[in-house]
């Protein structure tokens, strides 16, 4: 009894502890988004493409933001964790419906949608209906294809942009 007791406030605090976090991750977006907007204005340039991670679900809005200016907006899930809550805790609160609202208007407005988890396309589908921009890239490595690593021909290397600044995206890792 009293471990189940004990385990109860344990999840009540993870679960409280969870909506601290993602308060804060509104302040900090509301901050992030007013740099963002500040940056545009002085910039002649727009951005091709734009990764979004799911990590916070209010970065959403700057994918939104850029892609309504020309660019392509990837949404990268590193987890499903509006879904957690609700299996784990069973919860459908206003807290809970406020952050799926933000994965679905990520789901629904990207070009894309990447994560490293296998069912991935099935959760999208249960959503939004449609599954054919969402991709899995499982995170695993082949050592066959390190082994067998040859130097870029100069017909690629000579398309790589000699006076742009360029980012390069690895992934996720965990």
């Amino acid at each position: 009894f009293w471990y189940i007791l004990f385990l109860g406030d344990v999840c009540s605090f993870l679960f409280l502890s969870v909506i601290l976090i993602n308060l804060i991750f509104l302040f900090y977006y509301s901050l992030q988004l007013g740099i963002l907007i500040k940056y545009l204005k002085n910039q002649k340039q727009i951005p091709d493409i734009v990764i979004v991670s799911s990590l916070s679900l209010f970065t959403v809005l700057n994918g939104l933001f850029l892609k309504s200016k020309g660019a392509k907006f990837i949404f990268e899930i590193r987890d499903i964790w509006p879904f957690t809550l609700k299996e784990l805790k069973k919860l459908s609160n206003l807290f809970v419906k406020f952050l799926s609202y933000f994965e679905n208007l990520g789901y629904e407005n990207a070009d894309i949608i990447i994560g490293t988890m296998p069912n991935l396309k099935r959760h999208v589908e249960s959503i939004i209906g449609e599954t054919n921009k969402v991709y899995c890239v499982p995170m695993a490595c082949d050592p066959i294809i390190y082994n067998s690593l040859e130097k870029l021909p100069n017909e690629l290397i000579s398309k790589i942009p000699k006076n742009k600044f360029i980012i390069g995206y690895a992934g996720a890792i965990g």
